[in-house]
C-alpha cells in the first residue's frame, strides 16, 4: 500500500467517524473528554526489518510514550474518537551502523465502557488507523502505513469531571511500500501500556 492509498483509506475512516458521531450525537447525550496519557510501548518483532534494501534491528527494549486521545461518550457508553501516541527507538543496521526511529501512531477509535453511570468503568475498544516513521542517522528515510489497535481497560472517577484510565493495547505495524524508490517492508506487532488524567468537559 502506497501512501497516497494510505492517506485515502485515513481519509474514509475519517469521515465515516465524524459521520458516526454526527448520527450518535443526535439521537443520544453524550459527554466530550480529552485525555492525556503517559505509557510504555514495545514490539514483538524487532529484527530483520527492511528500508531502502538495507536490513536493520530496532532497539527490543521497551520505550516510554506520549500519548492524547480525544472521545465523545455517549450515555449509553459507546464512544468514538482519535488517539495519538508517539515513541523514539534507537536501531542497528546490519553493517553496525546506528541511527534512531521516530515513530507515531494515529488511531479513529470505537470503545465501549461498561457500567458507564458508574465510578468504575471497564471498558473495550479497537482503532484503525496507521503508523509512521521517520529515520535519522545512516537510514534518512519517512513511511507509513497502516495500523490497527486492540485495547481494553478501565477507568476510576476521581470526581464528576476527572477520572483516571488505565488501559493494555495490541497493534500492528504493517509498512510495505516504495521508499525513495526502493521497496521497504517494516512488519510487527506490539502492546502498550498507558496511564491517563480523562478530563470531562
Amino acid at each position: 500500500m502506497n501512501k497516497h492509498q494510505v492517506a485515502y483509506s485515513l481519509g474514509v475512516v475519517l469521515l465515516i467517524f465524524i459521520f458516526s458521531i454526527a448520527i450518535f450525537s443526535t439521537a443520544h447525550a453524550g459527554q466530550h473528554i480529552i485525555e492525556p496519557k503517559l505509557g510504555v510501548v514495545d514490539w514483538t518483532d524487532n529484527n530483520n526489518q527492511r528500508i531502502r534494501n538495507d536490513t536493520f534491528n530496532i532497539d527490543d527494549n521497551p520505550t516510554g510514550s506520549l500519548g492524547f486521545m480525544y472521545l465523545y461518550r455517549l450515555d449509553n457508553g459507546f464512544s468514538f474518537g482519535g488517539e495519538v501516541f508517539g515513541y523514539n527507538r534507537d536501531y542497528t543496521r546490519s553493517d553496525g551502523r546506528t541511527g534512531e526511529v521516530d515513530t507515531s501512531h494515529i488511531y479513529a477509535n470505537a470503545e465501549y465502557y461498561f457500567n458507564n453511570d458508574k465510578s468504575v468503568k471497564p471498558f473495550v475498544g479497537f482503532g484503525l488507523g496507521s503508523v509512521g516513521m521517520e529515520f535519522t542517522g545512516v537510514l534518512k528515510q519517512e513511511t507509513r502505513g497502516p495500523s490497527l489497535q486492540l485495547k481494553g481497560g478501565v477507568e476510576f472517577d476521581l470526581s464528576e469531571k476527572l477520572a483516571i484510565a488505565a488501559e493494555a493495547k495490541y497493534f500492528t505495524v504493517d509498512i510495505d511500500e516504495d521508499v525513495g524508490g526502493i521497496a521497504g517492508k517494516i512488519e510487527s506487532k506490539g502492546y502498550a501500556l498507558f496511564v491517563g488524567l480523562a478530563i470531562k468537559l
